[in-house]
């Protein structure tokens, strides 16, 4: 199986053949993305597919199939009721997993300008929009911004699978989860950060506290928010040793670098 490492070799190669002007990581993790999510890195073909080397599912024309440059293979047509319909089409064969990715290169982005320029700016929604609009893509859905919603999704979630493997940031610069809980954990112990609090303090961190618990933020540490305290330690671990909290009901630096984690680790607002 095509690791993301071995794809993203891939992909910048077909790019610095193809638009070396263009060899850059937003535009090669969009270009890898659509590759596996279409064909997992041209690993997911069965049958007369397998070792085709075509990486973005592109078709070569109705039957009959030339074999020597294509095969046939079936596929699906979306229907308005949001069911599907298959049907058979030829699909392109290439000699060498380079001359599939450049393929790719060339279909997705040289024949497609507007997904490029999407790509460039780190703008997967962009490229899943341009995707549809150029035909890439039927998609599945009731409407077209469904098609679109539910293939930016998919690509999201490519994206952000290769990005937390080759810990990389996201398109658009965002840090994946992992990095940013990463930085939590490199971090905590290396600079000063919240106060340790308890029942009686009152202060600006119990209010930080507080909010972080859903509790009514005061400032002032009172039973209840001591109460909340000792049920948050007791469902989390230290984020170094992996050990369980101190269930203790004072928030000193291991409990503020677990909440630090499980923020990191929130989705972020839309």
């Amino acid at each position: 199986m095509t690791s993301h490492a071995q794809a993203a070799r891939y992909g910048e190669a077909a790019l610095r053949e193809r638009l070396p002007n263009d060899v850059t990581r937003p535009v090669r993790q969009a270009l890898c993305g659509v590759g596996k999510l279409e064909t997992g890195y041209g690993d997911l073909w069965r049958n007369a597919g397998v070792g085709s080397n075509n990486i973005g599912a592109d078709q070569s024309g109705r039957p009959p199939c030339n074999p020597a440059t294509s095969f046939l293979y079936r596929d699906t047509h979306p229907n308005p009721d949001g069911t599907s319909t298959s049907y058979e089409i030829c699909f392109g064969k290439y000699a060498t997993p380079e001359k599939g990715w450049a393929r790719l290169v060339h279909v997705m982005y040289e024949d497609r300008p507007s997904v490029l320029r999407e790509a460039r700016n780190g703008n997967l929604y962009g490229v899943s929009y341009e995707l549809r609009q150029t035909k890439y893509y039927e998609g599945f859905g009731k409407t077209q911004a469904d098609r679109i919603n539910n293939h930016y999704k998919a690509l999201l979630g490519a994206v952000k699978a290769a990005a937390t493997a080759l810990e990389e940031p996201m398109p658009d610069g965002t840090p994946t989860v992992m990095q940013k809980i990463a930085r939590v954990i490199g971090g905590i112990f290396n600079s000063p950060k919240q106060p340790t609090i308890q029942r009686g303090s009152h202060s600006e961190a119990v209010k930080d506290w507080q909010r972080f618990l859903g509790v009514a933020a005061d400032g002032a540490f009172g039973p209840i928010t001591e109460h909340e305290t000792v049920i948050w330690q007791g469902l989390h671990k230290n984020v170094v040793t992996g050990k369980p909290l101190k269930v203790d009901g004072v928030v000193g630096k291991e409990t503020w670098a677990a909440a630090e984690v499980e923020a990191a680790s929130l989705p972020e607002a839309a």
